[in-house]
């Protein structure tokens, strides 16, 4: 499965670069929304799926991978983690005499093989957590840095109105493979009347589940329904690291949505508190925090306005494109030991 962008009139580009994108394909992937941006900026992209072809055809699948890199001919190649479960040989062929980025698009308190592959195929590692650094680093990975992820304004953007099923106090969207946040959720549903959605939750009476994955339209009506979007780390490790932050917090933003989450040291380089968004340090403020915003409706959207104007300005995967090639300076990295 591929997907392939031609270039649109764009007075911001410097160049015009044709930029290959290795991972896994799909709309609403990360990999799909930088080929969007890629194609925002004037560039022309490519993006590949380097493991679903491999389920079906085996080793067919790999030759047919190359002849279509080869045809696209790239300057620039972005691999994701995905790619890094393809054979050496076969990342040489693709990044060879080519600018390599490999940006991570995840947390985990540890370096990953696959990852670490995929990370010596390139010229730079951009990882999404900062003390992720240093793990890679030490794996002899030269050139590590931050790069947060972004939202896709082509995918996030406000619904005029959401279904009567998606009205709440309060909206989580994620997955439910991480019961450490679970905790949160049950006190935060005792307090007003929270819809949880997203894949892999347990069946419990006490989780008030209301649907399955949200992916767009239907992650817009969940924002658009609820008057608080609430954000929670999915580990105790994720929630101590600086800046370790997922896309939600930005695709709520872009939905026009007001986004409560948890406090992250070293946060205020990306948005401010307040502001731009509400947080929260322990599962007490959190109920404390739902009470005071939802008693506020208008203070409520004006940090929502100001939240999604922010995010516009300084956090889509435009602006993670244009650090990637160079054009701009990142996010000032905050202090990661």
């Amino acid at each position: 499965m591929l997907t392939s962008l031609a270039p649109e009139p764009s007075s911001r580009r410097t160049s015009t670069r044709r930029i290959l994108i290795v991972g896994r394909a799909g709309e609403f992937r990360t990999e799909s929304s930088l080929a969007r941006a890629a194609h925002r900026l004037g560039h022309t992209s490519l993006v590949l799926d380097s493991t679903a072809r491999r389920r079906w055809l085996g080793p067919l699948a790999t030759t047919m991978l190359l002849r279509q890199a080869d045809r696209f001919a790239a300057d620039t190649v972005i691999l994701t983690r995905h790619a890094g479960m393809l054979e050496e040989r076969v990342l040489d062929r693709l990044t060879r005499g080519r600018r390599v980025l490999t940006w991570y698009l995840d947390f985990h308190p540890t370096a990953e093989a696959k990852v670490v592959r995929a990370a010596r195929a390139s010229d730079t590692l951009y990882v999404t957590c900062p003390t992720m650094r240093q793990s890679y680093s030490r794996e002899g990975i030269g050139d590590v840095r931050w790069l947060p992820m972004a939202l896709d304004p082509e995918l996030d953007f406000p619904e005029t109105e959401a279904p009567g099923e998606y009205a709440c106090d309060v909206s989580f969207v994620g997955s439910g493979q991480f019961p450490e946040r679970n905790a949160l959720l049950r006190r935060v549903a005792a307090a007003a009347g929270l819809q949880i959605r997203g894949a892999s939750w347990p069946r419990a009476r006490d989780l008030p589940v209301a649907g399955g994955p949200a992916r767009g339209q239907a992650f817009r009506y969940a924002v658009r329904g609820a008057s608080i979007s609430l954000g929670a780390y999915a580990t105790g490790a994720q929630a101590v690291a600086p800046a370790c932050i997922s896309n939600r917090v930005w695709k709520v933003m872009g939905c026009g949505g007001f986004f409560l989450g948890a406090a992250s040291p070293g946060i205020e380089v990306l948005y401010d508190e307040g502001r731009h968004m509400a947080a929260f340090s322990s599962d007490d403020e959190a109920v404390e925090q739902v009470r005071h915003w939802l008693a506020r409706p208008d203070e409520r959207a004006a940090v929502a306005a100001s939240g999604r104007a922010h995010a516009l300005a300084h956090h889509t995967y435009e602006h993670r494109l244009r650090t990637m090639l160079g054009e701009t300076d990142p996010p000032i990295t905050p202090d990661a030991r």
